[in-house]
C-alpha cells in the first residue's frame, strides 16, 4: 500500500503545481494592470494604498507560480519537496489574504512628497521591486537601481527628495512595516519573520525593530494581535 499512497502523492502533487503554472499568464497581465494604477497621480491615497495590496498579493503568487513551473518542468523534486512547495504557498497565501504589509495601523507613508504622476510611477516600482524582493536578504540597493536602470547617485537624489528619506531606510521602512504585520498574525517564530522580509539575521532583525517601533518583536506581538 505504501507505494500507491506515494505514487497518489506525486501525482496529486504534480496536479496542482501544474495547475497553478497554468495560471502565470492571467495573473501577469493582472499584474501589469495593477501597477499601472499603482503609478496614476490622480489615485486618492487610500486607494492607492488598496491597490498597493492588491498588487503584492499578485506578485507573490505570480512568482510562486513561474517558479513551480521551473521546478515542474525539471521533474527532478520528489513528492517530499513538492509538498513542502505546497506547503509554502498555502503560509503565503493565508498571509496575503488576510491583512497586506501596508496596514492601516501603520504610520509609513510611501511618498511623502509625490505631486504627479511620474512621482507615483516611480514610487510604485521601486515598492514593487523591494516587495518582489521581501524574503531575498542578498537584495540591496546595488540590485534595486539595476532593476530602475539608474545611477546610486541618481535613485539616492530622486527618492530621498520625494520621501526624505535614504534608500537604504526607505527599503528598511517596507521590511519592517510587513514584519509588523507579520507578527501581529502569531503565525511564525521571530526567526521566521526576520527571513520572510529579508533580514538574515534575526539578531540583528530584533535591534532595528525595536529602535523604529519602540518595543521588541515579541512584545509587539503579545500586544497586537489580530483578531
Amino acid at each position: 500500500m505504501k507505494p500507491k499512497k506515494k505514487h497518489y502523492r506525486k501525482q496529486e502533487n504534480a496536479l496542482l503545481i501544474q495547475t497553478l503554472y497554468d495560471l502565470r499568464m492571467p495573473l501577469a497581465a493582472m499584474k501589469e494592470r495593477l501597477e499601472a494604477l499603482a503609478g496614476r497621480g490622480d489615485l486618492p491615497e487610500d486607494a492607492r494604498s488598496e491597490v498597493y495590496s492588491v498588487l503584492q498579493q499578485t506578485g507573490v503568487f505570480y512568482r510562486m507560480a513561474e517558479g513551480v513551473g521551473h521546478h515542474f518542468r525539471m521533474e527532478k523534486e520528489t513528492p517530499n519537496v513538492w509538498s513542502a512547495r505546497l506547503r509554502k504557498i498555502r503560509t503565503y497565501a493565508r498571509l496575503y489574504s488576510k491583512q497586506p504589509c501596508e496596514g492601516s495601523q501603520g504610520s509609513f507613508q510611501p511618498c511623502a512628497n509625490c505631486t504627479g504622476e511620474q512621482d507615483w510611477k516611480f514610487i510604485a516600482h521601486v515598492k514593487k521591486y523591494v516587495e518582489e524582493n521581501m524574503n531575498n536578504p542578498g537584495f540591496n540597493i546595488d540590485s534595486l537601481c539595476d532593476l530602475l536602470n539608474m545611477s546610486r547617485t541618481s535613485f539616492y537624489n530622486k527618492l530621498k527628495a520625494l520621501t526624505g528619506q535614504a534608500p537604504a531606510d526607505y527599503v528598511r521602512l517596507i521590511r519592517l512595516n510587513c514584519a509588523r504585520v507579520l507578527l501581529r498574525e502569531h503565525r511564525y517564530s521571530i526567526t521566521e519573520v526576520a527571513e520572510m522580509t529579508g533580514f538574515s539575521d534575526a539578531r540583528y532583525f530584533r535591534e532595528v525593530f525595536k529602535k523604529h517601533f519602540g518595543v521588541s518583536p515579541s512584545r509587539y506581538a503579545k500586544d497586537n494581535l489580530i483578531k
